[in-house]
C-alpha cells in the first residue's frame, strides 16, 4: 500500500527500491496464474522480515496448487521451515535433494555431519558444501556427492510426491490419487484466479496501447531528449540557412542540395538513439510473452501505434528549418521526413532483436544507414553508380526521401541566376531525378514503414 501509486522508474526517474521491484515483478509474474512459477533469488535485497513475508505469500501458493521453484541465498532459519523440498548443488553436482526440514538434517548426520544446535541449517549446509575457501576441500565435497549419489540409488522413492492408494470394493488397489486442492484466491475477491477469462485481443490491444503510452510520457529518453535534439538542430540549420529560399544564384543551389541531403541523412541517422530502449523493452516481452500475457500481433502494433505522435512531432519540429530558410512545399517535406523517420525506427526495432547487445546494433545500423548515405544519390549521381552497387540506391530508403525533398524544392523554381543550372529541372535532371513521382515515392515510403512492422514481428514470433 505504501508504493501502490509510486512508477517502477526510469533511467531519468527514481521509483521503487531493489526490493520492491523484486516483489513486483513476482506479482507480475502471478497476474497469469501460472501452474509453475520459477523464480530466481526472489529475497535477494530484502531485510529479514520482508523476505520472511514474501516466502510466506509463496508457501500459500504453493499449498493452493502452484509448484513454486526458487533460487535463494542465506535464507533465515524462519524460511527453513517454510521449505517442504531444497537441493543443494556444489560444482554442478547434486549434494542433496529431498524433503527440508529434519529429514534434510537427519541424512546430513546419517552421513557423519550433524548440524550444531541454535544453527542456520541453510547456512550449516553451504558451508558444508563449498569448497570454494579454507576449512573445506575438494574431496570431502566429492565424497559429499558420492554419498548423495549411492543413497537415492538405495531409495529411488526419494523426493517423489506420496500417493494415496484408494481400495476398490474387493480390498484391490484401484487407482491412484492426489488431494485436490482449491484455485488461488485473491483477498477480497469472489472469484478465483483459475476462473478469471484471458483478456480478449482487443482488450490486450487497449493495455498494450495504454502502457506503451505511459512509458513515452514518463521515460524522456524515448521521445522528450530526441525532441528537443531534433528541435535544436533544425533552429541551428534553419538559422545556417536563413533565408536561403529567397536566393537564386549558383552557391544557393549547392547550399539547397547540401542541407536536403543533411536532413535526408542525418535527420535519419539520429534514429540509431532509440535502440537502447528498444532493447530493454526486448527482455520485458520475451518474459511477458512466454508466460503468455499477450501475443505478438498486439504487442508490435500497440507499439507502432504509440509511436506515430512522438515521431510526428520529431519530424514537426524538424521542420522549423523550412519556414527559416523559406523551402518550397512544407507539406511534402513534412510528409517525407515523418515517414523517412518511421521508416528507420522500425529499422532500429528489427535490429534491437537482432542483436545482443545495443553497442552492436549501434555499430550495425550505424553501418547500414551510412551505406544508404553513400548510395542515395548525392555524394554520386544515380547514372554514375557502378553496376555492382546499383542495387543499394534501390534498397536505400533514404533515396526516396532525398528525391522527393530535390523534386520538391526545386521543381516549382522556373530560373536561377545561373549559367550550368538556369532553371529547377536543369538541376533535377543533373541528378537524375527530373522523372521522380512524389506520391510513388511517399508509397515506397509506407511500403518500408509496412515491411519492417511485418519483419519485426515475424522475428519476435
Amino acid at each position: 500500500e505504501v508504493c501502490a501509486d509510486t512508477i517502477a522508474g526510469t533511467v531519468f526517474q527514481k521509483g521503487l527500491s531493489g526490493g520492491q521491484k523484486r516483489r513486483l515483478s513476482v506479482v507480475i509474474e502471478l497476474i497469469r496464474n501460472p501452474s509453475l512459477l520459477v523464480l530466481d533469488e526472489p529475497t535477494s535485497g530484502l531485510d529479514a522480515a520482508s523476505a520472511f513475508a514474501e516466502v510466506s505469500h509463496l508457501k500459500d501458493l504453493a499449498k493452493a496448487g502452484h509448484t513454486i521453484i526458487l533460487s535463494i541465498h542465506q535464507p533465515s532459519s524462519e524460511i527453513w521451515d517454510l521449505f517442504d523440498k531444497v537441493g543443494f548443488m556444489s560444482r554442478g553436482e547434486n549434494v542433496y535433494f529431498g524433503p527440508a526440514g529434519k529429514k534434510c538434517l537427519d541424512y546430513f548426520k546419517n552421513i557423519g555431519y550433524s548440524c550444531p544446535q541454535y544453527s542456520n541449517p541453510a547456512d550449516f549446509v553451504i558451508t558444508l558444501i563449498n569448497a570454494e575457501f579454507p576449512g573445506r576441500t575438494k574431496e570431502e565435497v566429492n565424497r559429499l556427492v558420492e554419498s548423495f549419489a549411492k543413497y537415492q540409488t538405495e531409495n529411488k522413492q526419494l523426493g517423489e510426491e506420496k500417493k494415496e492408494e484408494v481400495k476398490g470394493p474387493d480390498g484391490k488397489a484401484a487407482k491412484y490419487q492426489t488431494e485436490k486442492k482449491k484455485p488461488y484466491q485473491r483477498k477480497n475477491s469472489k472469484k478465483s484466479i483459475a476462473e478469471i477469462p484471458r483478456p480478449n485481443v482487443f482488450t490486450r490491444l487497449l493495455a498494450l496501447t495504454h502502457r506503451s503510452a505511459l512509458e513515452i510520457i514518463r521515460d524522456p529518453g524515448i521521445i522528450a531528449v530526441r525532441l528537443a535534439m531534433y528541435t535544436m538542430l533544425a533552429l541551428l540549420v534553419g538559422l545556417m540557412y536563413l533565408n536561403l529560399g529567397d536566393k537564386y544564384d549558383y552557391s544557393s543551389i549547392q547550399s539547397r542540395i547540401s542541407m536536403l541531403f543533411y536532413v535526408a541523412a542525418f535527420m535519419v541517422f539520429m534514429s540509431v538513439a532509440v535502440l537502447p530502449f528498444f532493447i530493454i523493452q526486448r527482455d520485458v516481452f520475451i518474459k511477458e510473452r512466454a508466460n503468455g500475457a499477450y501475443e505478438v500481433p498486439e504487442y508490435v502494433l500497440s507499439k507502432f501505434l504509440v509511436s506515430i505522435p512522438g515521431v510526428f512531432a520529431l519530424a514537426f519540429a524538424s521542420s522549423i528549418l523550412v519556414v527559416f530558410a523559406k523551402l518550397n512545399g512544407f507539406g511534402i517535406y513534412l510528409a517525407a521526413l515523418f515517414l523517412s523517420l518511421l521508416v528507420a525506427e522500425g529499422f532500429m526495432s528489427v535490429i534491437a532483436v537482432l542483436v545482443p547487445h545495443y553497442i552492436v546494433g549501434i555499430a550495425l545500423g550505424a553501418g547500414i544507414f551510412g551505406f544508404f548515405m553513400l548510395c542515395q544519390g548525392f555524394f554520386i549521381m544515380h547514372d554514375d553508380i557502378p553496376d555492382w552497387f546499383i542495387w543499394g540506391y534501390y534498397i536505400a530508403f533514404h533515396t526516396y526521401s532525398f528525391r522527393v525533398f530535390m523534386y520538391n524544392e526545386f521543381d516549382s523554381v522556373d530560373s536561377f541566376d545561373s549559367e550550368l543550372f538556369p532553371t529547377g529541372q536543369s538541376v533535377l535532371h543533373f541528378y537524375s531525378m527530373e522523372d521522380v513521382d512524389i506520391g510513388r515515392d511517399l508509397g515506397i515510403l509506407v511500403a518500408y514503414v509496412v515491411f519492417f512492422r511485418l519483419l519485426f514481428m515475424f522475428i519476435l514470433w
